[in-house]
């Protein structure tokens, strides 16, 4: 091996049975002696041995004396739990042996729910195998997963001392080692974590699963909560790109993004939450509507996600709140992080999952929004209107630019109700006539004009979203897709021809241009993933980064 420039490494797996177990001693001897010799020949074989870092050894013990002894001839490697990468690459080995592909949702819930250990994961999967072999469907797992039977499984093999000590740790969890080990003394302690039912941190033992501790208390299973974090731009681009789905029919990400003018990197994150909700499914050919969906219409989208949504671990966490309660943007971010202990963000991020996540209960029934707040309230259905497609009496000829229907919201918000005559003065008429067809703005009984409330982050992703639904500007996006180098002239000349509208040469350059502007606000919005800054204006004294309105990070 020396020549041919190989090493051999043989590594022995739980060698802490070897010291553990009285009559694996002399086999322990043999061990020590083997170490020794291969650290003394310092050849090219290389010894290894694996053991769980909380299994103990008194100081009395000769392995004791062997891990001190070997100190300077051993490299160690403490073993992090599994990443998220790192679980999924091992429930696609398990899909293997499983024969069918595990939906998104379940595989998200085994993966969150087995807490990075290896071994909490293959013993999920045992269970999902049996479940499904047994006739278990995924729809109804992705549910409940049914894990009474596993927690019984568990129980019928403890002795009395070993039911009576787990029932004591998880009374007092996190429970102190020391006095534990006191009570129960160290072979029941031991017989524990042999059977992989308490986990031992420091000086500090618990059950090895929340769920599981509440069983062993009340004997009842609660329900195993959707923490998932949609990551969709919005909740339109979801709908649309929804709507484009049929279940026989397979799309590709690059045909929806075609279909719904958004990017293929905006499609395919929308995917990902069509398939953690269980809206559509996928193989290696493309994506399609699920097939427990009854349509790809909007309500029964948002009905779906409603019903994924009542048992999100956010949704749970608000119903424990009166309806007098005021839900401030900070209440949320501060509960997301407690659902999410492990997930390591920016501010500007959290601040991002939680604005949509409000966006997203409020529309689906749970929130009812306020000023600069939210009131946890359970409407019993679907709040949000359909979102259909308005129909225009006229060709939308952009007469204001972006900045100015932004600039002319905010203003009307803050100085509102105003007269036509008022927004005039200002130099806002244009604007004010695009926003109330958008539907962003509505009169009241005098005639004066107010803005619309919105549950969107700002008023520039309100008016991005609106103008997303235009019709016209659904043309422009395609036009420019096909030839985005082409001057204003030429798309009105296009649209000219398409709509009959009979506009003049002098028109066809002032409104292509028009349309040109929010045409290219609209994509680069959509590449992006965000909402830009509307042409013509310069980032404000105070702006994060001179941050372009993010839809998300």
């Amino acid at each position: 091996m020396e020549r041919q420039r190989q090493v051999v490494c043989l590594v022995f797996d739980q060698f802490e049975e070897l010291y553990s177990k009285p009559e694996l001693f002399p086999v322990f001897e043999e061990a020590q002696r083997l170490f020794l010799s291969a650290a003394s020949a310092g050849s090219n074989f290389v010894l290894g041995f694996a053991w769980r870092t909380d299994s103990t050894v008194q100081q009395g013990h000769p392995s004791y004396f062997m891990w001190h002894r070997l100190a300077d001839h051993r490299f160690e490697v403490g073993l992090a739990p599994f990443s998220y990468a790192e679980s999924s690459m091992a429930l696609t080995s398990f899909e293997k042996a499983l024969g069918e592909k595990i939906r998104a949702e379940l595989r998200r819930k085994l993966i969150e729910n087995s807490q990075g250990y290896p071994w909490l994961l293959k013993k999920l999967c045992i269970h999902l195998y049996e479940q499904i072999t047994s006739g278990a469907s995924q729809a109804d797992l992705t549910e409940t997963l049914d894990v009474a039977s596993l927690f019984d499984r568990d129980l019928k093999i403890l002795t009395p001392p070993e039911n009576a000590c787990m029932r004591a740790i998880a009374q007092g969890a996190p429970a102190d080692w020391y006095e534990t080990l006191e009570s129960f003394g160290p072979e029941v302690l031991r017989a524990l974590q042999d059977k992989r039912l308490i986990v031992r941190s420091g000086d500090r033992i618990n059950l090895y699963w929340d769920i599981f501790r509440e069983y062993v208390l009340t004997k009842t299973v609660p329900s195993i909560p959707f923490g998932y974090l949609p990551s969709s731009p919005s909740l339109t681009s979801l709908l649309s790109v929804a709507g484009q789905l049929q279940e026989h029919d397979m799309r590709t990400p690059c045909e929806l993004s075609s279909v719904s003018g958004l990017s293929e990197k905006t499609v395919g994150n929308v995917i990902r939450d069509l398939l953690m909700f269980g809206i559509a499914t996928s193989d290696p050919n493309g994506i399609r509507l699920d097939p427990l969906m009854p349509s790809s219409g909007q309500m029964d989208v948002l009905e779906r996600l409603r019903h994924v949504l009542k048992r999100h671990a956010l949704t749970l966490k608000l119903c424990r709140f009166d309806e007098k309660t005021r839900i401030t943007l900070e209440d949320l971010i501060k509960y997301l992080k407690q659902i999410n202990p492990t997930a390591k963000h920016r501010a500007e991020t959290w601040s991002g999952y939680a604005e949509r996540m409000a966006f997203w209960l409020t529309a689906t029934g749970f929130l009812e929004p306020g000023d600069n707040a939210w009131t946890p309230k359970d409407k019993g259905e679907v709040v949000l209107p359909v979102h259909r497609k308005r129909p225009r009496r006229e060709v939308f000829t952009g007469g204001a630019p972006p900045i100015k229907v932004v600039e002319a919201y905010d203003w009307l918000a803050a100085k509102g109700p105003l007269s036509s005559e008022a927004m005039e003065e200002k130099g806002l008429r244009n604007a004010l006539a695009i926003l109330c067809r958008f539907g962003l703005v509505q009169r009241d009984e005098q005639k004066r004009y107010l803005v619309v409330g919105h549950a969107y982050r700002d008023t520039a992703e309100a008016v991005w979203n609106a103008a997303r639904d235009e019709e016209t500007l659904d043309e422009v996006i395609e036009y420019l897709m096909d030839a985005p180098f082409r001057r204003g002239s030429e798309l009105a000349r296009h649209l000219n021809e398409k709509y009959k509208a009979k506009w003049a040469a002098a028109s066809e350059k002032r409104i292509g241009d028009a349309l040109l502007s929010w045409g290219k606000w609209i994509m680069l919005g959509a590449a992006k993933n965000m909402v830009p800054t509307p042409p013509g204006r310069r980032p404000q004294k105070g702006d994060e980064n001179e941050r372009q309105y993010p839809l998300f990070d």
